[in-house]
């Protein structure tokens, strides 16, 4: 089944850039429940993430992932024939952020393109990179999900931030359950890596 997987994309990446000339590298890195995750998709899940650490440095998911984010480098995303033992290790810490993803699309949130307007500006006055941004000034595919998921997780652990200021104990406290929520659904949720 990996075997076919790993073909599959390949063979569609090579099909689809062939019409351009272009050769697309890439490789499935894992499964999470039903959904696959590739290379190029992981690097730019880490790029948005880049992003979001400037222009909105208090997220809450980047608090939550912070020792995973801290231990990324840009080489463990490169593409490689074969995974070297450094980006193993890597893909299993972040396989957790994975299935937290697929699991908050099982709820429905709604991205409120006032937030896409904000966060543009926000990161304009900053001079954080645009990669999170399309040519019309919104998010790209992979910032929409974190932030969609950084609104899940908001409303799900910081409840009380509509009545005002959050404090740090209760930041804290919001760190804390996300992390353990993230424990129960690394358990509850099936996985399948490819190497």
């Amino acid at each position: 089944m990996k075997k076919y997987l790993i073909l599959l994309v390949l063979v569609c990446s090579q099909s689809f850039a062939s019409k351009e000339n272009v050769l697309i590298k890439d490789k499935v890195v894992f499964k999470a429940a039903t959904e696959v995750f590739t290379l190029s998709e992981l690097k730019s899940y880490f790029q948005s993430f880049q992003d979001m650490s400037c222009f909105y440095p208090d997220s809450l998911l980047t608090k939550i992932f912070s020792i995973e984010l801290k231990d990324t480098k840009v080489a463990n995303l490169d593409y490689s024939d074969v995974f070297t033992v450094n980006q193993k290790v890597y893909f299993v810490k972040i396989l957790k952020f994975a299935k937290l993803l697929v699991y908050s699309r099982s709820h429905d949130v709604v991205l409120n393109n006032a937030l896409n307007r904000y966060f543009y500006s926000i990161a304009k006055s900053k001079q954080c990179y645009a990669g999170s941004f399309d040519e019309n000034k919104e998010f790209n595919f992979f910032a929409k999900e974190l932030m969609k998921l950084e609104i899940f997780m908001r409303s799900r652990f910081l409840p009380e931030e509509k009545s005002g200021k959050v404090t740090s104990k209760e930041y804290l406290k919001a760190v804390n359950g996300a992390r353990a929520l993230i424990k129960s659904l690394d358990k509850q949720i099936d996985e399948e890596v490819y190497w």
